[in-house]
C-alpha cells in the first residue's frame, strides 16, 4: 500500500466488471467518432453566420475575421477591445465564428492559448481559420456574382461546394 500510485489503483478498484470497461472505451470511441460531427458546425450546408450580415461585408471586414482568427488564442489579446473597434455587423460574424467553434471544439475544451514569443510563423487556431475560410466562401458567393449572371453564379456555387468539402476533410 505504499506505491506511489495507489489513487489510481485506488479509481481501478471501484471498476468491478469487464462490462464497465467495455462500457468506458464504448464512450471514448463514441466521442472519437463524433468528433466529425462537431466539425459539421462550420461545414455544413447552411452557413453558420447570417447570409445578410455576409453579404454586408466588405473586403476589409473578411481580412479582419481572419486577423481575428490568427490573434483569438494569444494570451495578451483583448477580445472585448478588439470587438468595440468593429461594426456591429463584423461582431455578429464573430460572434457566430465562436459559437461554431465552440460547437466544433466541445463545450468542455477551450482553445491552447500561446504568447506572442510562442507563436511560430503561421501559428493559428486551425478551427477559426476554417471558420474564416468559410464565411469568406460565402460572401465570395454572395457579392461577386453580378446581377444577370446566374450561370457564373452556378460555376462559383460548385468551387463554394467544393472548397466546404476540402474543409471537412
Amino acid at each position: 500500500k505504499s506505491c506511489g500510485s495507489c489513487g489510481a489503483f485506488s479509481s481501478l478498484s471501484r471498476v468491478t466488471s469487464v462490462d464497465a470497461f467495455k462500457n468506458i472505451s464504448k464512450n471514448l470511441l463514441n466521442s472519437l467518432d463524433s468528433c466529425s460531427l462537431l466539425l459539421q458546425a462550420i461545414t455544413r450546408k447552411e452557413c453558420f453566420a447570417r447570409l445578410d450580415y455576409i453579404e454586408r461585408l466588405s473586403i476589409n471586414d473578411v481580412a479582419i475575421l481572419f486577423r481575428y482568427a490568427e490573434n483569438v488564442n494569444l494570451t495578451d489579446f483583448e477580445k472585448t477591445r478588439f470587438l468595440k473597434e468593429q461594426t456591429q455587423i463584423v461582431r455578429g460574424v464573430i460572434t457566430a465564428m465562436d459559437m461554431a467553434v465552440k460547437v466544433s471544439r466541445g463545450c468542455l475544451t477551450e482553445g491552447t492559448k500561446t504568447t506572442e514569443a510562442e507563436r511560430g510563423e503561421g501559428d493559428v487556431d486551425a478551427l477559426y481559420f476554417v471558420a474564416a475560410t468559410r464565411v469568406f466562401a460565402e460572401w465570395r458567393n454572395l457579392r461577386l456574382v453580378p446581377k444577370g449572371y446566374q450561370r457564373y453564379a452556378v460555376g462559383k456555387f460548385i468551387g463554394n461546394d467544393i472548397l466546404i468539402r476540402l474543409i471537412h476533410l
